[in-house]
């Protein structure tokens, strides 16, 4: 034989001893057919891989020639080769370690001339394939396994790298996130030395504001103080005007307007011309028949206010009695003449025969009441054509006879309506 690697010729008889490794070769090659993946035999071993006993003598000189030309086939062969399966020649022969042919040869020389080796070789080759046979397919389940577990780990480690990669983008989401929080973060920073900015300018600004209204409220307790000395000297001016009052009432009563009875020949008759008396002027814008000419009127210092008893009393109260009637505008009348600078007179028709007087406050309220076969409306009428010319005359009526008379000797006229609004405090 003649190695095709060093070019040496193997001894004589060496051929015997190479059988088991060959039959290995051939099996190494078969089960390379049964892994996952499977793994292709080499191209000189193909036509021999039907074969599922013991391999023919073409696919053993077939397997010679492959050890001999593909190294990793041969290397792989060598990882099973044991001593128990292909002999000491077929390891040697299956690793070919430095020296290798020199072992051999010393091999086969030892062999020779042991014809009880050589007779029961073939019973020990047997056993020796026997053996190669499971040792082979021992060492593909266990590289079977091991792809698996290859495969497995390729897997893990796709699934690792998968979820590397995705950490990393979650990695990188998160830094993201923590830049734009930083970024508001350094926003919220730049307000928040605006707002202390702002907040010390208002500070200023409330103290400046506290200064002010601390002067206004002494201006304002200066003011009130006034107020409250002008109300005093009000109240004492209206004290005043009120003992005047009452000293001029006081004067009337020496030299009395209406005598306790009124003859019917001394009340003038509508159409004569009375006195040069002009009608008390009132505030611009201020209509003559409103409640606040009425107001203004009933005010005037010194003025002399005649009321149409039952004419005004009826309007208010229309169902009640005569007697309740005088003595509800009566009450009515005295409150609203403790605010009045005027004398008032209330006239009712009725044959009483005396002029009653009430004082209430700081004027007086008189009540007249008309003479026997005389009405009210002609007294009220005489009442203000007889009074001096500088008194203000104010009638309150809605008599047309009463307004038409009394016009003609200068006097205001005031409705009922508007009489009784002024007075509405009263009322209540």
């Amino acid at each position: 034989m003649c190695d095709v690697t060093s070019g040496e010729q193997l001894p004589e008889g060496s051929a015997a001893l190479l059988g088991a490794v060959l039959e290995l070769a051939v099996m190494v090659a078969r089960a390379g057919l049964r892994a996952v993946p499977p793994v292709d035999p080499p191209a000189g071993l193909k036509p021999f891989m039907r074969f599922t006993r013991r391999a023919p003598a073409p696919a053993l000189r077939a397997a010679r020639r492959v050890l001999d030309t593909d190294d990793d086939f041969r290397a792989r062969v060598a990882s099973i080769a044991t001593e128990e399966l292909v002999g000491d020649v077929g390891v040697l022969f299956a690793a070919r370690p430095e020296g290798w042919m020199d072992r051999v040869r010393s091999l086969v020389e030892g062999a020779e001339g042991d014809e009880e080796r050589l007779q029961g070789g073939d019973r020990k080759l047997e056993r020796r394939l026997a053996g190669a046979e499971s040792a082979a397919q021992r060492a593909e389940e266990s590289l079977a396994r091991l792809r698996a577990e290859l495969v497995a780990s390729q897997t893990a480690l796709r699934e690792e790298r998968r979820q590397r990669t995705s950490a990393g983008s979650e990695v990188l989401r998160l830094r993201a996130l923590v830049d734009a929080h930083a970024a508001e973060v350094r926003t919220l920073r730049s307000d928040a030395v605006g707002l202390a900015s702002r907040l010390s300018g208002v500070d200023a600004d409330r103290e400046d504001l506290r200064r002010q209204v601390a002067f206004v409220s002494e201006e304002l307790s200066r003011r009130l103080g006034l107020d409250a000395a002008v109300r005093d000297a009000v109240g004492a001016v209206d004290r005043l005007s009120g003992m005047l009052h009452v000293l001029v009432d006081r004067a009337r009563l020496d030299t009395p307007t209406l005598p306790s009875t009124v003859p019917s020949k001394s009340i003038r008759k509508r159409g004569e011309v009375g006195p040069a008396r002009r009608p008390a002027t009132l505030p611009p814008a201020i209509l003559e028949d409103s409640p606040e000419a009425a107001a203004h009127l009933l005010r005037v210092s010194g003025a002399l206010v005649l009321v149409d008893g039952y004419n005004v009393a009826k309007r208010k109260w229309p169902d009640a009695f005569p007697s309740e009637l005088r003595e509800r505008l009566l009450g009515v009348v005295g409150a609203m003449a403790l605010r009045s600078a005027a004398t008032v007179h209330l006239v009712f028709d009725g044959s009483a025969g005396s002029t009653h007087q009430r004082r209430t406050g700081a004027a007086r309220v008189h009540v007249t009441f008309s003479p026997a076969g005389v009405e009210a409306d002609d007294v009220v009428i005489e009442m203000a054509s007889a009074a001096p010319v500088r008194q203000p005359v104010v009638v309150v009526s809605d008599d047309r006879r009463v307004q038409d008379g009394v016009r003609s000797f200068g006097a205001n006229i005031v409705p009922v309506s508007a009489f009784l609004a002024a007075c509405g405090a009263a009322l209540r």
